[in-house]
């Protein structure tokens, strides 16, 4: 018996050693059936070849790669191993895991809420009954109308009498009309959404949020899931980013010493004030990391500080110099109560999240901002998922992302276009707008791709604006020269390369 065994074993072995390229040749004689079982399978990645100049120590190496890749039963089994894990993936997320994570840690859901930013608008307001007054001619002689202005919703109208003989002038109010808000959305409180309401006016499209609730907040323990090394799971699906040091800045386990602040702030002061000597205005906007943003959703992670590196360091320049300096984080956590600020697989803050910190850059340069409730938001699907590529995880057993779509002063058009820019499939190093925007003033922008997401709001307010990526910082030399706002933008985790584009700019404005 045992011989038979043993009998066995071998021309099974001896079998997986043959087959599978006596399959590959005839398969490869049949160039159709070649075709179909050898065609991509969504791998991020180009094929192994073999280079013509190969030598004979790659060789092996080389075929043995370029066998792997092309072995058409290889892309079957990869393609069968892909969709049997999206079918498995979501009811072991959803049934499996918290049930072993309940036998073994005592986890559950813990319904606690996390904390609601009341705005000023959710404040009820008595409504004052106004009767429409009839836009009627005086009854005197010789009156005609001269000039009329309707009344909107919020501001009171009139109309401007004269009369042909005397030239003597009447004027008349017409009352403002009372917004007539129609309920249009009603989210509920859950843990991945805060409640509210959204009312919109039929008359004029205001914006109404009110009815807050608090999202609920999930601290039970759970355990991070790893992507192929830089890329791990959080709760409801949302992946994070735990390359460039980004899970120190989360605990904040990497803050700066006092003199490293110091030196860092006297570099930034430098260069403000080489801005003001040239009659230009500076701005420093650090987007933050979205573990800061969503820590509601990342996984169990002991030695989490409260403040970050980011929190003291900022502080810091406020207190230590006349820098304009800005760390949205609190802003674009308040953000959240109406709509996410940030992409569920991607690292980058979505068109919303984008709007929040060109905003705050407004207020840094004491320009005038939109309120919210004065612009109309829509969902689409068409978003960034580079998370995914970067975890070479499969997309089917993921829910989809949202993207918002901002109708911001569409009436401002774009007259000229250098470049291209897309958060989606790229971005370019360099590009320009010039618009119709009453705002004569020119206004560069140096950082990195989080800058892309600014561009839509930031050339409606600017006649000229220049967007550039940090390490291509030469190509704007001459823009940044003549620029009236220099904006430097670096994401937090890319904060160090700040002062390399400060040695750049400084060397630009030097020259002039």
């Amino acid at each position: 018996m045992k011989k038979i065994f043993s009998f066995i074993s071998i021309i099974l072995f001896i079998s997986v050693l043959i087959l599978p390229t006596y399959l590959w040749g005839k398969v490869a004689q049949n160039p159709e059936k070649y075709e179909e079982m050898t065609k991509d399978i969504g791998e991020n990645r180009e094929l192994s070849k073999i280079s013509d100049d190969v030598s004979i120590k790659e060789f092996p190496t080389q075929y043995e790669n370029y066998y792997q890749d092309h072995a058409p039963f290889r892309n079957v089994l990869i393609s069968c191993n892909q969709r049997i894990n999206a079918s498995l993936e979501s009811p072991y997320k959803n049934a499996i895991q918290p049930l072993i994570l309940k036998v073994f840690y005592g986890a559950g859901k813990n319904e606690n809420k996390m904390e609601v930013y009341l705005p000023e608008e959710e404040k009820e307001e008595e409504v004052e009954v106004v009767e429409e007054v009839k836009e009627e001619t005086p009854k005197e002689p010789n009156f005609v109308e001269k000039e009329r202005k309707e009344a909107t919703c919020d501001e009171d109208g009139y109309v401007i009498y004269v009369n042909e003989e005397t030239g003597e002038e009447k004027t008349e109010t017409l009352k403002a009309k009372n917004h007539d808000f129609e309920l249009v959305e009603d989210v509920k409180a859950s843990y991945t959404s805060y409640g509210r309401k959204l009312y919109v006016c039929k008359e004029c499209g205001k914006r109404k949020y009110t009815d807050f609730e608090a999202k609920l907040l999930d601290d039970s323990y759970f355990p991070a899931i790893n992507h192929d090394g830089n890329v791990f799971e959080g709760r409801y699906n949302w992946l994070f980013y735990s390359g460039d040091y980004s899970l120190d800045y989360y605990k904040g386990t990497n803050v700066f010493t006092e003199e490293d602040m110091k030196q860092r702030t006297k570099y930034l002061q430098d260069l403000n004030d080489l801005c003001e000597a040239k009659g230009k205005k500076l701005v420093v906007i650090i987007p933050p990391n979205r573990e800061n943003v969503y820590s509601e959703y990342m996984p169990t992670i002991e030695g989490v500080n409260e403040k970050k590196r980011n929190d003291y360091f900022v502080e810091y320049v406020r207190n230590n110099s006349t820098v304009k300096i800005i760390y949205p984080l609190e802003e674009l956590k308040k953000g959240k109560m109406y709509y996410d600020t940030c992409y569920a697989y991607d690292t980058h803050w979505n068109y919303f999240g984008a709007f929040i910190g060109t905003m705050e850059i407004y207020k840094a340069l004491g320009m005038e901002t939109t309120d919210i409730t004065d612009i109309s938001i829509t969902k689409t699907v068409d978003v960034p998922t580079g998370l995914l590529g970067t975890g070479n995880i499969n997309a089917a057993a993921y829910p989809d992302d949202y993207e918002y779509s901002l109708d911001y002063k569409s009436e401002v058009e774009d007259v000229r276009f250098e470049g291209e820019h897309s958060l989606k499939t790229g971005y370019d190093t360099y590009c320009r707008y010039v618009t119709k925007s009453p705002n004569e003033q020119k206004i560069t922008v140096v950082g990195d791709s989080f800058r892309i997401g600014m561009i839509p709001f930031i050339k409606k307010d600017f006649c000229e604006s220049v967007y550039v990526q940090r390490q291509n910082i030469d190509l704007a030399k001459d823009d940044i020269k003549t620029s009236n706002v220099i904006v430097l933008e670096a994401v937090e985790r890319f904060d160090n390369q700040l002062y390399d584009s400060i040695s750049a700019i400084s060397t630009f404005l030097e020259e002039e």
